[in-house]
């Protein structure tokens, strides 16, 4: 019996050899697909997140910018409200003759509110006055003259004004430049009042501080929502024009708008 040919055998050894070989090149084409397809998720994953980021950059800047103009419209407008803290507001100055110039009429009534500052400071003079006009539409129906809107250069001179107002004798009157809801506030309290006085409380009792009244320095009541609300009941009123008017009040200051038209 004859044994195994040599060749034969060596022939099988150099097949299996490269079965295995071949084996070994399948496992790394598998592999190195599955690297090429995690590579290819990678850079997918890298572009979104780049396209994210500049949509997320883009709402910051947006966002960013959109709070830039809400602060510049806020700085504007305590720049607006601050502005009034130069003004006064002055009432009981009678009118120019109808049919007078602009030019005239204000130069008079510049030289009938003078005398008035200098009555409270004399270091106070048409030097330090930045504008003066009246407020409101001109009629000749109109009993009451329109209150004068005095504008300082300096804050110190209004505040000043303002303090020392009491030195002023009837029928002149003087005010800060008050905002539409401040004088109607104002106007509730003053409705308030005149009613206290009715009753008997002696004027000099009371005091309007604040949107609140002050009955012998303890409050009496409070303005909220345009309504009077009385501290000790907690019921609220609202000030009505057809009630009996105060002597105190004023007509409703106009907004502050030079009048063209006398």
């Amino acid at each position: 019996m004859r044994g195994p040919d040599p060749s034969s055998i060596s022939q099988t050894s150099e097949i299996n050899k490269l079965m295995n070989t071949i084996k070994d090149l399948n496992a790394s084409i598998v592999s190195l697909t599955e690297t090429i397809t995690l590579l290819q998720s990678s850079v997918n994953n890298t572009n979104q997140s780049d396209q994210t980021a500049g949509n997320t950059s883009t709402s910051l800047n947006i966002s960013s910018e959109a709070s830039v103009n809400t602060s510049a419209n806020i700085t504007n407008t305590k720049a607006r409200n601050t502005d009034r803290n130069h003004n006064i507001v002055i009432y009981g100055i009678q009118e120019c003759p109808p049919n007078m110039p602009r030019v005239a009429r204000s130069k008079l009534d510049l030289e009938k509110v003078l005398p008035i500052l200098n009555t409270i400071d004399t270091s106070i003079g048409d030097t330090s006055i930045n504008d003066i006009h009246r407020l409101g539409k001109f009629s000749a129906d109109n009993n009451r003259p329109r209150p004068i809107l005095v504008k300082f250069l300096r804050t110190l001179d209004a505040s000043t004004v303002l303090f020392n107002r009491s030195k002023t004798k009837k029928p002149i009157l003087i005010k800060p430049d008050m905002t539409p809801e401040e004088r109607k506030i104002e106007s509730i309290l003053l409705h308030e009042r005149w009613n206290l006085i009715q009753q008997g409380i002696d004027r000099k009792a009371i005091k309007l501080r604040n949107g609140q009244i002050l009955i012998n320095n303890r409050l009496h009541g409070i303005v909220t929502d345009f309504k009077f609300v009385n501290s000790s009941s907690g019921s609220s009123t609202t000030s009505s024009t057809s009630a009996s008017i105060a002597p105190d009040s004023v007509p409703n200051q106009q907004p502050s708008v030079p009048n063209q038209n006398q």
